[in-house]
């Protein structure tokens, strides 16, 4: 597989992510709440990666288009790049400032991802898309991204782990950590089988009520990953911590720079 795994890091992970030889992003910038500025981990990497913007802060000020030119410049002259990690779904103020970050890192050079929420606000930018969903068959939802944002899609790495009540009612799917799915499985002591729709194992369990566990292992997020090459997608990330049960975090085949590098900004 040529298309590149980025890892997303805290600064205390940071050797060990970069231990790997893979592409990396650093998390821990923000906004800060109060005047217009942003705020930087402690310590911050001195090698190459992404930056990687939260909102886990809420600014008191604003969209601010000065604002948006520093953050571009400033992972312009430090970082490859900036991810965008908003889990505001379409907040008013991400929507605008984003608008404006787009703006200025095309100015910049810089390449900018952005959530698929917001991914009408960027339109240059690269827009990720979470693996873990379950409304559409996987080929399905490759399909539709793919057709609304070419050349521009990223997959979002994020390892399936839910309960669904049957008969499956859209979205009523209920999060669960490893550890419980685990033993939710284990307690069952039935087979689990691959969903050849969802690319995900999925097992069946009458404990308050009948369910589906549905969840990822290795094998189907490797699946995930050669499904959304072939569809177009340009580059994976996932958090490091997260994909440690699944041997994506294992020293990468041939340096960043042979498997592509970062996608530069589209457009």
């Amino acid at each position: 597989m040529s298309m590149p795994i980025y890892l997303a890091f805290s600064p205390e992970e940071a050797q060990a992510a970069r231990a790997t030889g893979r592409p990396l992003a650093c998390l821990g910038y923000q906004l800060s709440p109060d005047a217009p500025a942003l705020l930087a981990p402690e310590p911050e990497p001195d090698f190459p990666c992404l930056l990687v913007l939260q909102d886990s802060t809420s600014p008191s000020y604003g969209p601010n288009e000065t604002l948006a030119h520093l953050v571009a410049q400033y992972a312009a002259d430090c970082h490859t790049g900036i991810l965008c990690d908003i889990t505001r779904p379409e907040d008013a103020f991400w929507q605008a400032f984003l608008g404006s970050l787009d703006e200025a890192c095309a100015r910049t050079n810089t390449p900018l991802w952005v959530p698929a929420a917001y991914g009408r606000a960027a339109p240059r930018a690269w827009v990720t898309l979470s693996s873990d969903t379950i409304q559409l068959p996987f080929a399905q939802f490759l399909e539709n991204a793919a057709a609304a944002w070419p050349e521009r899609c990223v997959l979002e790495l994020r390892p399936l782990s839910c309960r669904m009540a049957l008969p499956c009612p859209a979205g009523q799917e209920a999060p669960m950590d490893r550890a419980a799915l685990s033993q939710a499985l284990a307690r069952e002591e039935s087979p689990d089988f691959l969903s050849e729709e969802l690319l995900c194992r999925y097992g069946l369990t009458e404990t308050g009520g009948p369910a589906a566990l549905l969840f990822d292992t290795a094998e189907t997020l490797a699946k995930k990953l050669e499904a959304a090459e072939a569809a177009g997608f340009r580059a994976a990330v996932g958090l490091y911590q997260e994909l440690l049960p699944y041997g994506l975090t294992e020293p990468a085949a041939a340096p960043a720079a042979a498997e592509g590098g970062i996608p530069e900004t589209a457009g």
